[in-house]
């Protein structure tokens, strides 16, 4: 009887191990995806509200040259400068660039010796077609719209894929994008399943003591 009773114990034990481990193991996949879900959402919200405000600060410069203070010519120039100043995230690496909806680049902080180029047949690796992906989502709706591609990076030579939100600027016809790049949402998403990992083995062991 104590033999029959001790391995009747055991398997019990080993059963509810295995079964809270199972479900615990559930757990942590589906906190990782709501932890993804979420992180997207704020990366898709934070690039919307930055590409946004460039465009108020060019209604702003707009206006001036609507009042008749400053030529189309100067208020161009001074918005192209401005965009191309900017920067926005932790490291200062997020930017934008302006296309004009006849596909021609007009300013780019990263490849300023691009700008008057026609880029309407411009490609990534796989084949998609960058600024026609750009002008569609950006002329479907008055609040603009996302697209992805492979582009390259801000230091000039890494190329990456890419999600990328851009608008219209109605008044000169321009189209102001800015973008995240998923291999910089993989590291930190990295990061937070290792945490997650780390924290459930603590509850491992335990349950397993």
């Amino acid at each position: 009887m104590l033999t029959y009773s001790s391995i009747l114990v055991l398997v019990l034990i080993v059963s509810i191990g295995l079964s809270i481990q199972v479900k615990l193991g559930g757990m942590k996949k589906y906190s990782m995806s709501i932890v993804r879900e979420q992180r997207m959402k704020g990366y898709d919200d934070n690039v919307r509200f930055q590409v946004q405000n460039v465009i108020t600060l060019l209604s702003s410069i707009y206006g001036r040259q609507s009042s008749g203070r400053i030529s189309e010519a100067e208020a161009k120039t001074e918005a192209k400068n401005l965009v191309k100043s900017l920067r926005y995230g932790n490291k200062g690496d997020g930017y934008f660039w302006i296309d004009a909806t006849d596909y021609t680049l007009i300013a780019h902080p990263i490849f300023p010796k691009n700008e008057g180029q026609n880029r309407y047949d411009l490609q990534d690796k796989n084949g998609v077609k960058i600024i026609q992906e750009i002008m569609k989502v950006a002329l479907a709706k008055e609040e603009g719209g996302f697209s992805e591609f492979y582009f390259t990076k801000a230091d000039g030579q890494t190329v990456s894929p890419k999600r990328t939100y851009s608008m219209l600027f109605k008044p000169w016809n321009w189209v102001v994008s800015s973008g995240n790049y998923y291999d910089e949402i993989n590291y930190e998403l990295d990061d937070v399943a290792d945490l997650l990992a780390k924290q459930f083995n603590r509850t491992y062991a335990i349950i397993g003591i």
